[in-house]
């Protein structure tokens, strides 16, 4: 097909336009990938973190857990739940406990929880901490 009549037909090709696209899709993709690094490495390093260590059913109506917590500082104010389910998959008992200023940043905590029935397993939930709200 002739330039000519291709460029009559469909209009001539404008390049100042495909520049214009180029330049914003590349702004695009580099706010969203800065966006996107961020992200990852805002929620890579927590505040506070928890694990579960071991737990033990001590009577129908206790049990204990043992909790290591990570904190990021010392200063870091932690708040962390352990919970009891029975038989039923229900919870049977909770225990939260709150870390301040000055304890270790790294420490293992045994945890009793009072059960209202007999419990089958302890788990931990986690722990927050301000600006930090899932549980970790």
């Amino acid at each position: 097909m002739d330039p000519g009549l291709r460029a009559e037909r469909y209009g001539a090709p404008q390049p100042g336009r495909r520049r214009l696209l180029l330049v914003l899709v590349g702004l695009g993709a580099a706010v969203g990938l800065g966006w996107l690094a961020w992200v990852a490495v805002f929620h890579a390093v927590p505040e506070v973190r928890s694990e579960l260590r071991s737990y033990e059913i001590l009577s129908p109506d206790e049990a204990t857990a043992s909790v290591l917590v990570d904190r990021a500082d010392d200063g870091v104010e932690a708040t962390c739940i352990v919970q009891a389910y029975g038989e039923d998959h229900s919870a049977v008992g909770q225990r939260v406990f709150t870390l301040g200023p000055g304890e270790p940043e790294d420490a293992t905590f045994d945890v009793a929880i009072r059960t209202e029935r007999p419990a089958v397993q302890v788990v931990a939930t986690g722990c927050t901490a301000p600006g930090q709200p899932r549980a970790r």
